[in-house]
């Protein structure tokens, strides 16, 4: 994946001296998908996940449809390629592309409790499902990171509770954008969270 990632930041970015530039043609992401687009009988779908790092401004964003424009080709005849993105924002692209937006609501109270049982353990109990749910607003990285430290007994229900409740007591300075945190952020709270109660555990 990591691989995939750079070559695509070289497909866009094509100036500075700590960067490793390929032309379009020769970089092996453009190549295989174009290799495949020509050999496959069936449809192809390109997934490109958290699109947000390709966009940070006006130039970025121009070189980064400029990519999928090229990368899906002409627009005469059905495509065999299609494009999944996901983005905490709408892609502003104008008349240049073809795109359908779609936003993925959070999961609700059913479906969350599905996901941390059947990801998680089934050994919860009610009130402590409720508020793990709760604390994770719907969100489904968020839920599935819980359900691998029940999974793997990193903590029990209750001490991941008093992790949570703990750090949600602590002040934390709102971002200067206004913006609510990213995905990134969030995972990286979790992992915080994760190895703390792992520590905790080794010292018990």
């Amino acid at each position: 994946m990591k691989d995939v990632l750079l070559n695509v930041f070289n497909a866009l970015f094509v100036t500075g001296p700590e960067r490793t530039i390929l032309s379009y043609e020769a970089n092996p992401v453009i190549r295989q998908m174009q290799q495949l687009k020509r050999d496959s009988q069936s449809d192809i779908l390109f997934l490109l996940d958290n699109v947000d790092q390709f966009m940070d401004g006006d130039e970025e964003k121009a070189n980064f449809v400029t990519f999928l424009q090229r990368l899906r080709g002409p627009k005469t005849g059905k495509s065999k390629l299609k494009i999944l993105l996901t983005s905490r924002t709408a892609l502003r692209h104008g008349d240049s592309l073809d795109v359908e937006n779609y936003e993925v609501k959070a999961l609700d109270k059913a479906s969350s409790s599905a996901l941390l049982q059947t990801q998680g353990t089934r050994s919860l109990e009610g009130n402590q499902s409720e508020k793990l749910i709760q604390m994770c607003q719907g969100n489904p990285l968020i839920l599935n990171g819980m359900a691998a430290i029940l999974r793997q007994e990193i903590a029990d229900a209750e001490q991941l509770l008093k992790a949570i409740e703990l750090h949600e007591q602590e002040v934390v300075e709102p971002p200067e954008t206004g913006l609510p945190p990213t995905e990134k952020d969030e995972k990286e709270i979790l992992m915080l969270k994760k190895k703390e109660l792992i520590k905790s555990k080794r010292t018990a």
